[in-house]
């Protein structure tokens, strides 16, 4: 395949190879797996990202006070990880144990960036109150996780913005009563582990502010089943875009034959983000400096943001499995970085159009391979997918068979959620608004 300038531009911050895992200067051994679950408003904006660590990195570590070292986990990987890698930008909650809390090492965390959600264990008591009011004061947002009032537990409402409820866990009526006791009090409230359309309605209906769950991930659960005309059309037109055996000059044909795609390709490659000397004018052009990797994956990406109505939360999993698959093909020296990436992309089209992904696929010109990984998850692409899918969700049980070795799972998917942020940011540029407690 002709890949043109390949190496000339890539989308749009992508650096170095896989790591082994082991970042210098830790105290102690960084998390295995580090994931995050958006927080999302009522308009189904992410607001906030809860980050969830788990596991040590693989090094030993020689701790003599446990609450230090609990406390120096979180710190280090926020700070060896970057807070713009994990969020770009939003607001992240991290869940604090009584350790954290009272531990000195807290306080290097941003109060502008990261919230505290107090875990449902804490033990509460006159001194872990004045430690959470001193952090409430210099900024810190309060979350009170899986929250049961109490009068031992009913003081920490005066410090919290928000309370976050289990509704999975909770009857109907038992949700409507925790809402009717925590009415008069200043704080909003997160509906967690959404799992459904009904749900969700009932929760929206029920006064919560906040939602978390995997749902949300299935737009088509909160807006249509109906599969639209152009929804089927884009998805005809990515297709083309992954078609085996194209060459630069098909892709180039299949974008300068989309007005949508054409503006958008041409604005982000005159963009601060690849930082050309001059101003591009053409597609011909731009496809010829960028390369063929980088203007498929680009043009891709515009049409799966398209067939949402917007680049959300779906099209940054899109990207972040793809790119994802990507870094892990290329740690393994296969030779087809390109075809992990495409399975990522299209990973999320079943979702996308409320239809089966065999049908959907069924009358595409894709790679037996590709088609086999997102139908069954079988083949030499399935494996790897499944290693994605499982890092995301947080099912790490899954992941001993891994050929990869050390944290090299968790780096690829810390570069990805980077990369595709950053990405991402130029398909559209809406925003939630922040947490914070009520009037």
């Amino acid at each position: 395949m002709n890949r043109g300038n390949h190496d000339r531009a890539q989308l749009p911050n992508d650096r170095g190879a896989l790591g082994s895992g082991a970042e210098p200067g830790c105290a102690v051994a960084l998390p295995a797996y580090v994931g995050r679950q958006p927080m999302y408003n009522r308009q189904l904006q992410t607001v906030a990202y809860e980050l969830l660590f788990r596991g040590g990195g693989g090094r030993s570590a020689h701790v003599t006070d446990q609450e230090q070292a609990t406390a120096e986990v979180v710190v280090a990987a926020l700070a060896d990880f970057g807070l713009d890698r994990l969020a770009f930008g939003r607001r992240v909650f991290i869940n604090a144990s009584r350790d954290l809390l009272m531990s000195p090492a807290i306080d290097v965390l941003p109060a502008d960036r990261v919230g505290l959600e107090v875990l449902e264990s804490v033990r509460v008591d006159a001194t872990l109150l004045t430690r959470l009011k001193q952090l409430a004061a210099r900024g810190y947002p309060v979350a009170l996780d899986d929250f049961v009032l109490t009068n031992a537990t009913r003081p920490l409402l005066d410090v919290a913005v928000a309370v976050k409820l289990d509704v999975r866990a909770l009857s109907s009526a038992e949700v409507e009563r925790h809402v009717r006791d925590l009415a008069g009090y200043p704080i909003r409230l997160l509906a967690e582990k959404i799992e459904d359309q009904a749900m969700f309605d009932r929760c929206r209906h029920q006064g919560f502010d906040y939602f978390q769950g995997y749902v949300f991930g299935r737009p088509e659960t909160l807006v249509t089943t109906r599969v639209s005309e152009a929804a089927q059309a884009s998805i005809q037109l990515l297709a083309e875009l992954q078609r085996p055996g194209a060459t630069l000059e098909d892709v180039e044909a299949v974008i300068v034959r989309d007005v949508g795609i054409s503006m958008r390709l041409l604005r982000y490659v005159n963009s601060a983000a690849v930082a050309l000397p001059r101003q591009i004018g053409s597609i011909h052009e731009a496809v010829m400096l960028l390369g063929e990797h980088t203007v498929r994956n680009f043009a891709s990406m515009i049409v799966l943001a398209r067939t949402t109505g917007d680049a959300g939360e779906l099209i940054r999993t899109a990207t972040i499995r793809a790119k994802m698959l990507e870094l892990i093909a290329r740690s393994l020296n296969r030779p087809d970085p390109d075809t992990h990436f495409t399975v990522g992309l299209l990973s999320v089209v079943d979702d996308l159009l409320a239809k089966p992904m065999a049908d959907i696929l069924a009358d595409l010109p894709l790679d037996p391979d590709l088609t086999a990984a997102l139908t069954t998850g079988t083949g030499r692409l399935g494996a790897p997918l499944s290693w994605v899918l499982a890092y995301e969700h947080g099912w790490i049980e899954r992941l001993t068979t891994t050929p990869l070795k050390g944290t090299a799972l968790r780096n690829s998917y810390l570069r990805a959620i980077e990369w595709a942020d950053q990405t991402t940011s130029h398909l559209h540029t809406g925003r939630g608004a922040v947490f914070a407690r009520a009037a």
